[in-house]
């Protein structure tokens, strides 16, 4: 019998007990704080929108996890999608929910009251957009590190919306182009 699939055999990959434990730890804390957030939002108790990325904490997790945390470390542009990715990045849940919340401890200092989180200390921008804007700085932040010889990467994630748009094609064309990290 022939198989016919679209996905191809993936080769087996071992994670270590440690790995797992992290993994483990960090999905779970981002679905206890997006419930916690999702309670909240049904209550009336954050302003605007709320988005959930219930289903999608390994992605967020698992892009965010290899990356060097801190002001020195890599650029993080996660999606409003991607909570698990600010949590592993250093963000704090107070600051999360502050945001969330509109309060003055938020990143915006009270401005905005949905995920456009972002700070020096975590080098995370605070997002314009989460379609295709945010693209092009990680693609710039990229070229930056190349050019001063710097060991970094430049990381951002979007949602399949984004790919409809122009400054998502010509980033990426940029950065195949010039090779950014």
């Amino acid at each position: 019998a022939r198989k016919i699939s679209a996905v191809p055999d993936l080769p087996s990959v071992e994670v270590s007990d440690d790995l797992a434990l992290d993994l483990y730890y960090w999905m779970t804390l981002t679905r206890a704080v997006e419930e916690r957030a999702l309670n909240l939002y049904r209550q009336g108790k954050l302003p605007g929108s709320y988005y959930t990325g219930r289903g999608q904490e390994a992605i967020a997790v698992g892009i965010a996890l290899p990356l060097e945390r801190g002001e020195d470390g890599d650029w993080l542009s996660p999606w409003i999608r991607d909570l698990g990715s600010y949590l592993v990045h250093g963000v704090p849940v107070w600051r999360i929910f502050a945001q969330f919340m509109g309060k003055a401890g938020s990143t915006t200092r009270g401005k905005d009251g949905n995920l456009h989180i972002g700070g020096r200390e975590w080098n995370i921008p605070c997002q314009v957009s989460h379609m295709a804007d945010m693209i092009p700085l990680t693609v710039g932040a990229a070229l930056a590190y190349k050019q001063r010889g710097e060991e970094r990467v430049a990381l951002t994630s979007f949602g399949d919306a984004a790919t409809s748009r122009g400054d998502f094609h010509e980033a990426l064309n940029i950065a195949a182009v010039l090779e950014v990290p």
